[in-house]
């Protein structure tokens, strides 16, 4: 897995032919570079060094005399550290008024289109200089979950977003996630439970596995909790959109290229098909192989996440009520989570020779990282040295960073459960006995809430790598203004196949219409 923080705008690699603003590196000179960055707070900076020499690194910060960063967007490895006495400028990501018919790269649309669909288009551009030049404040149509953070060398990293889609009881679930930057110290493994986000969590359990494989190998979680192992993954000869462009370079690797889906009007009266948009992908087979792993890493868009809070708000003053009697009908609230989970989340097809078969759904991950997945796939009945997977889901719904494929056999690894040593809240309660397993005791959070968390780490066995596997257990509620009429048209296009896309599609093509007039206007 990997963990690059969503700037809450992911990276954006479609031509926005029709819009006169886009993002570009800008000059910061009104102060020292040490300063820039302590106010600013940038998600990356292009730093400026001498011989002409220039870098990017990611979540830069001072320390000492020092700019220190990662030059990895994975932020794997060591961080990077460059004297501020060789740091002759410094570039960040802001709105640019030229036109442009190039290709942006850095800042996604949706965030932009947010904003339109909030009625301001000043506003939007707001909201994506705010959400990609700086660190994010919550809010702003956001919805999500609730985040954890690991404690390293170099402070509190996030590291994982717990449970997503479990909007209320009923949906309950575990949640299963590779945590990236846990580093224990003097024995100790620290985590961060915390809510920031405008909404009430209620968190069962928390749970770590540490886990010991083979060097040379990783382990990541299936949607349904079960963890595999991987070795050397291989990359796709060929992936194209679903509208026919190459999209290689955007999948190959783990390098923050993503795949998004082109920002463009879609015609609502036609086909389901249209109106969602993914990914083909071509891997070759090795001879005799019967049974491979997908990897896909993977985040949802902000679009998504504030769709999803729309809909909850179109029950409008009915809200509350809609929320009970589906609490009363469990039965009722899963078959919901089903069909949104049909029409929203990842769908992973492989083509038969015939037809696209479904070989299952890769979770909703939410907005704030990216995370990676495992689909196991049966070929067995496929013939050829090539195999076709399709990746699919309403447009502009995800961003997908990296497709690989494990064709060799599952490697042996040991598993422990770390005992929880204690759970401290802000203020200073101890809640461990109820976060210590799944047993229906909640510990309940509200927004600015955050609870500290301990684990002893035995030494790994010998001659084996480590692995730490974060295991959560709750779900969350999300406030919204439970005011007005509930929108009955809305709710009800959106409960048939295909609904939710066509729905996504108009509020698109509504909102790519008012940034086009703003555009004719200026």
């Amino acid at each position: 897995s990997l963990r690059r923080p969503f700037p809450r705008v992911a990276a954006l690699a479609a031509w926005l032919l029709m819009f006169s603003a886009c993002t570009t590196w800008t000059v910061q000179n009104t102060a020292p570079p040490g300063e820039l960055v302590h106010a600013l707070q940038p998600l990356k900076v292009l730093v400026h060094l001498p011989k002409d020499q220039q870098v990017v690194v990611y979540r830069p910060s001072i320390e000492s005399d020092q700019l220190v960063g990662w030059t990895d967007s994975r932020r794997r490895g060591p961080k990077a550290s460059y004297p501020l006495s060789d740091v002759q400028s410094i570039e960040t990501r802001v709105i640019s008024g030229k036109n442009t018919a190039g290709l942006v790269v850095g800042v996604g649309v949706t965030a932009l289109l947010i904003g339109v669909a909030l009625g301001a288009t000043a506003f939007a551009r707001t909201v994506v200089q705010t959400v990609y030049v700086t660190r994010p404040a919550s809010g702003s149509g956001s919805i999500s979950c609730p985040l954890v953070y690991s404690f390293t060398d170099h402070g509190w990293q996030l590291d994982s977003g717990t449970f997503g889609g479990a909007i209320m009881r009923p949906l309950r679930r575990t949640d299963v996630d590779n945590l990236m930057f846990a580093q224990p110290r003097d024995g100790v493994l620290r985590l961060k439970l915390a809510n920031e986000l405008d909404e009430t969590d209620y968190v069962d359990a928390v749970e770590v596995l540490a886990v010991d494989h083979e060097p040379g190998t990783t382990v990541s979680p299936s949607p349904d909790g079960a963890l595999h192992t991987l070795g050397p993954l291989t990359t796709p000869t060929r992936a194209l959109d679903l509208a026919g462009h190459d999209v290689l370079t955007s999948v190959e690797a783990s390098d923050g290229r993503n795949w998004e889906s082109r920002p463009t009007r879609r015609d609502v009266a036609s086909t389901d098909a249209s109106l969602r948009d993914g990914i083909e992908l071509e891997f070759r087979r090795p001879p005799g192989v019967a049974a491979a792993r997908l990897v896909v890493d993977a985040q949802n868009t902000p679009w998504a996440g504030f769709l999803l809070q729309q809909f909850i708000q179109a029950h409008g003053r009915s809200t509350a009520d809609w929320y009970a009697s589906l609490e009363s009908q469990p039965a009722r609230a899963r078959e919901l989570q089903a069909f949104l989970a049909h029409e929203a989340f990842l769908l992973v097809s492989v083509w038969n020779g015939d037809a696209w078969v479904d070989r299952g759904t890769l979770w909703e991950v939410g907005p704030e990282l990216v995370k990676r997945q495992v689909m196991p796939l049966d070929v067995s009945g496929i013939s050829g040295d090539t195999i076709r997977v399709r990746l699919d889901a309403p447009a502009s719904f995800w961003l997908v960073d990296f497709a690989g494929m494990d064709w060799g056999a599952e490697r042996p690894f040991s598993t422990q459960q770390l005992s929880l040593q204690s759970a401290v809240d802000l203020k200073g309660q101890d809640v461990r006995a109820t976060l210590v397993a799944a047993d229906e005791r909640e510990a309940q959070l509200e927004r600015g809430d955050a609870v500290d968390l301990r684990f002893p780490v035995p030494a790994p066995l010998a001659g084996h790598a480590r692995s730490y596997i974060l295991r959560s257990t709750g779900w969350y509620k999300v406030h919204t203004l439970d005011e007005g009429e509930p929108d009955a048209a809305l709710l009800s296009s959106i409960m048939v196949p295909g609904g939710l896309a066509r729905a996504a599609a108009k509020r698109m093509n509504t909102a790519l219409g008012s940034l086009q007039a703003e555009a004719g206007a200026r």
